[in-house]
């Protein structure tokens, strides 16, 4: 009988110690879900600001998209009228060569330079 007993004290003490390792473990284990669950809620948050980063990223390149459209267009028209403008100074610089030219009986070439002085 004290054999049983002492067989049953020892049975006893390795599944108290079984207990306190699995204790150890379980606690181990609910560490690392909370720390993982920290680090999701985490990159939720990062995700999150990121998205709306993005968005204002996305709106803000699309805002400055607009304005560069809007400027091409004005360069474009300014190109155009730099056209016209230098267009005008050529025939107005021609009309005066025309003018002043040695050619003194020439009406065609006075009508011009009155045209385009």
């Amino acid at each position: 009988m004290e054999r049983e007993l002492d067989e049953l004290r020892r049975t006893a003490n390795r599944m108290q110690s079984e207990v306190v390792l699995l204790r150890s473990d379980f606690d181990d284990a609910r560490g690392d879900i909370d720390r993982r669950w920290e680090e999701e809620s985490r990159l939720q948050k990062t995700l999150h600001e990121t998205t709306l980063t993005t968005c204002e990223a996305e709106s803000y390149l699309e805002e400055v998209n607009t304005h560069l459209e809007e400027a091409v267009v004005e360069l474009s028209w300014a190109r155009k009228e730099i056209r016209e403008l230098q267009k005008a100074d050529l025939l107005g610089q021609e009309g005066r060569e025309v003018g002043t030219g040695g050619d003194s009986g020439g009406g065609d070439q006075d009508e011009r330079a009155l045209l385009y002085p």
